[in-house]
C-alpha cells in the first residue's frame, strides 16, 4: 500500500514536471507585448537618460519635426501660415507610412493651405490635450481650426500611468492621466517622479509609485498577466487577459472590441467620465483662445469589422454623453466606411492583415484626409492662411 502510494505520487509529480517543460516551452514562443514584463535594471536607468518630457511623457524624435513641433510635411513649405492643426495619437501622426503619405500632408495638398500635424505615437487622450494646451499658451499653434482626432481605444490609455501596462515597452513609458472626482470634474495626476534608485522597489510594487493607475498587471481583466513559474499556471492564465481572448474569439464569433467594457457609465475605471471631461476641457480650452475646434471619433480596424457584422458602434456611448452636454464630436466611422468595400477593409484600416489591427495604410489616410476635406468645406472652415 505504502509502495503503491509512493508510486502514485512520483508519478504525479514526474507528470507535472513533464508539464511545467512544456509550457515552459510554450511560454518562450510567446510574444513579450501579451503579457506584464518588468524593464531589467539597465533599461530602467536608460530611461532616464532619455529625452523625458515631464509634462506630457515623450516627444517624437527631433528629426521628424519642424522646429514649431509639428511633423515635417513636403507639402506644407510653401505655406508661411497654417489654417488647420491636429492633435491626437499615432493615428493622427500617420504611424507606418511616409511623410508624403500622412493624412495630414494628403490634407494639406486637398485644401491648399498648411495643416500643422501635432499628433504623437502612444499619446492617450490626456497628453494630446495636455500638449494642445501647451502649445497654446505659448503661442506656437497659430492655425485658426484645430481638429482633436479621438482613437476608439484611447480610452485604456487614459486609465494608465505607463504605457508598457498595455503595449509592449523594454523600459519606461510613464505618462500623465488624469481622474474624476466626486464633484464630476476630473483632475490632472502629474507624471510620477521616479529616480534610477527606485529600480528595485517599482519592480516589487509598481502600485506604490503609480498612485492612480488602474492596469497594474493582473489587477482586472483589461491589465496583462504575469508569466513565469508555475508556467503550468501562468500560461493559460494569460488568456484571461481581456484583449488576449477578444482577439482570439473574434476569429470565430462577432465580438466587440476588447476595450468595449470601458465605454459603460458604471465601470470602475470610471473611463468614459474622463475621456467626456478631457474632450470637454479640449473644447472650451479651444473656444478660449478663439478657435474653431472639431473632434473627430476614429475606429479602429476591429470596430470597423464589429460594426459591419452588429451595426453597432463600441464608442457611442460616448458620442451619447459628449452631445448632451452640448460637445460637438463627429463620429468618422460611417463617413470612413462609404469608402473603403467591405471586403477589403483591411487594404484602407489594417496594416496588419493577419491579426486585423494595426494603424490606417497609405490609402485609408488619403480616404482619412478626404473626409475630414470634405467636412471643413461642409462647415465654412477652409480658411487660407494669412501671410
Amino acid at each position: 500500500m505504502q509502495r503503491r502510494s509512493v508510486f502514485t505520487l512520483v508519478t504525479i509529480l514526474l507528470s507535472l514536471t513533464i508539464l511545467e517543460g512544456v509550457f515552459c516551452g510554450i511560454a518562450l514562443l510567446i510574444p513579450v507585448e501579451w503579457y506584464a514584463k518588468p524593464p531589467t535594471r539597465a533599461a530602467f536607468h536608460d530611461y532616464f537618460q532619455s529625452a523625458i518630457d515631464w509634462e506630457v511623457g515623450w516627444r517624437p524624435e527631433p528629426d521628424e519635426l519642424a522646429a514649431a513641433g509639428y511633423r515635417l510635411a513636403p507639402a506644407g513649405t510653401q505655406f508661411a501660415t497654417p489654417c488647420v492643426s491636429l492633435y491626437g495619437d499615432s493615428f493622427t501622426f500617420g504611424s507606418e507610412v511616409g511623410t508624403a503619405e500622412a493624412w495630414g500632408n494628403v490634407l494639406t495638398e486637398l485644401l491648399g493651405c498648411r495643416v500643422d500635424n501635432y499628433g504623437v505615437s502612444g499619446y492617450g487622450t490626456d497628453q494630446a490635450y495636455l500638449y494642445f494646451r501647451r502649445q497654446h499658451q505659448q503661442g506656437i499653434d497659430t492655425a485658426p481650426v484645430v481638429i482633436f482626432s479621438y482613437l476608439s481605444e484611447n480610452i485604456v490609455r487614459n486609465i494608465t500611468q505607463n504605457f508598457g501596462f498595455i503595449y509592449y515597452a523594454p523600459a519606461l513609458a510613464l505618462k500623465p492621466r488624469f481622474v474624476y472626482e466626486a464633484d464630476e470634474q476630473i483632475r490632472l495626476v502629474p507624471m510620477p517622479r521616479l529616480q534610477p534608485a527606485d529600480y528595485d522597489a517599482y519592480v516589487r510594487d509598481p502600485g506604490a509609485f503609480l498612485q492612480a493607475e488602474y492596469l497594474l498587471p493582473g489587477s482586472s481583466r483589461l491589465a496583462k498577466r504575469h508569466l513565469g513559474f508555475p508556467y503550468l499556471w501562468s500560461v493559460p492564465t494569460l488568456l484571461t487577459y481581456q484583449r488576449i481572448a477578444a482577439a482570439l474569439q473574434s476569429y470565430l464569433f462577432d465580438v466587440p472590441p476588447w476595450f468595449a467594457a470601458l465605454y459603460d457609465l458604471a465601470h470602475p475605471s470610471q473611463a468614459l467620465q474622463v475621456t467626456h471631461g478631457l474632450l470637454q476641457q479640449f473644447t472650451h480650452t479651444a473656444q478660449r483662445y478663439e478657435k474653431h475646434a472639431l473632434i473627430f471619433v476614429l475606429p479602429t480596424a476591429r470596430d470597423m469589422l464589429y460594426f459591419h457584422q452588429q451595426q453597432r458602434w463600441s464608442y457611442a456611448p460616448l458620442l451619447s454623453l459628449l452631445h448632451a452636454h452640448g460637445i460637438q464630436a463627429l463620429n468618422l466611422g460611417p463617413l470612413l466606411l462609404a469608402r473603403a468595400p467591405h471586403d477589403a477593409l483591411c487594404a484602407y484600416f489594417c496594416t496588419n492583415a493577419t491579426t486585423r489591427s494595426g494603424h490606417f495604410t497609405v490609402l485609408g489616410n488619403r480616404i482619412l484626409a478626404e473626409v475630414a476635406r470634405d467636412i471643413l468645406q461642409q462647415k465654412g472652415l477652409v480658411l487660407m492662411p494669412r501671410d
